[in-house]
């Protein structure tokens, strides 16, 4: 491929190796301004970005662009590895003129244990638009509006039964779930982020990731067959004004909540009905809950659903510690250097734009 520059992101110290793990990627540097304003992209969508595992920019990697602002020079999205371990180069070929097609590649760089990865964007006029990923459902946007995030465009929320809702799906396919959301509260009152609940099955059940039931602290709620389950409030408070990541985990025997990656509370487990039921028809919500009784008030920046609690070597903080560090900075997550690309050409002297250290 003809790409005039090469871009490497190495990835810092991790508590473990990953698997299936999308990274996140937000980079802004003058690399990724458009040609004519000393950047090297040449289309206006930044379709002549691509990621590949190899220096000779050939073997390419399964990617998903979220975001582009060419003046800025900020480049949003995921690249998925094979796998990821500590100091991994990732390449990425920037302006290649032969390349106009969105490759993005939802199937392949999601296509572990994710249920629902949901993108906020500028729907026109400044107006908020939602969608998820996984299923390519819009959400029905009621009341919040358009803000921005630390992953570019985010939704902002501010009570009142202002919500996004997905419609029904099968959300809850097997008997894990963890529910990963980035946000910054305005409040630390009650707020319900997250909603994902069972229709047409009896009892109905019920995943609610909320803060502030207790002074201001994060906990995962479960409704089903063995009444209302949760983890109990995190050890940890939350304040106004700051980005969090906020976890909830049932693996069939416990309920827990985590905190910016470390495990908050976990409920005493071993209750009938404590972990997920599945249901033919299930309905997932972010903002104001199901049952009306749990507005928001917060910023939304990144929310997943997992349909595994993502236990790893029986190390369940291992995954979330990587995915809280990568969502919460992203930009500081992967430090960036590029040089100039000729293939099959010996390597020029980089430019350094960011560095950091491990987790």
């Amino acid at each position: 491929m003809g790409f005039s520059r090469r871009g490497i992101f190495t990835v810092p110290t991790l508590p473990a190796t990953l698997t299936a793990f999308p990274v996140p990627v937000s980079i802004t540097d003058n690399d990724f301004k458009q040609a004519g304003s000393g950047g090297y992209v040449g289309d206006s969508l930044a379709r002549d970005v691509r990621f590949f595992s190899n220096s000779g920019l050939t073997t390419p990697l399964p990617f998903v662009k979220k975001h582009y602002d060419a003046a800025a020079g900020q480049f949003v999205g995921w690249v998925k590895p094979g796998s990821l371990a500590s100091g991994q180069l990732i390449y990425a070929g920037i302006g290649d003129p032969a390349l106009n097609a969105d490759i993005s590649d939802v199937s392949n760089t999601f296509n572990t244990g994710f249920n629902n990865v949901v993108i906020f964007f500028d729907a026109g006029g400044g107006a908020l638009g939602a969608k998820d990923l996984i299923t390519n459902v819009t959400g029905t946007v009621t009341g919040a509006t358009l803000a921005t995030g630390i992953n570019g465009p985010a939704a902002s929320f501010n009570g009142s039964g202002q919500r996004i809702d997905f419609g029904t799906g099968n959300y809850v396919t097997t008997g894990q779930l963890l529910v990963t959301v980035i946000v910054k509260p305005n409040t630390t009152n009650r707020c319900d982020v997250v909603s994902v609940w069972s229709l047409g099955v009896a009892p109905a059940s019920q995943y609610d990731l909320v803060w502030g039931i207790t002074s201001g602290k994060p906990d995962l709620y479960f409704v089903g067959p063995g009444g209302i389950k949760h983890s109990g409030a995190g050890g940890s408070g939350i304040s106004t004004g700051t980005w969090y990541s906020m976890h909830g985990q049932a693996d069939g025997t416990h309920v827990r909540c985590f905190l910016n990656g470390a495990l908050q509370a976990s409920d005493a487990g071993g209750a009938p009905g404590e972990g997920p039921q599945t249901s033919p028809t299930d309905a997932f919500r972010i903002g104001e809950n199901n049952n009306g009784d749990g507005d928001t008030d917060a910023i939304v920046d990144t929310v997943y659903v997992h349909n595994t609690a993502r236990l790893i070597s029986a190390d369940y903080e291992s995954w979330l510690q990587v995915e809280d560090a990568a969502l919460r900075d992203p930009a500081s997550f992967l430090s960036y250097s590029s040089e100039p690309f000729v293939a099959g050409g010996a390597a020029a002297v980089r430019h350094y734009s960011k560095f950091v250290g491990g987790l």
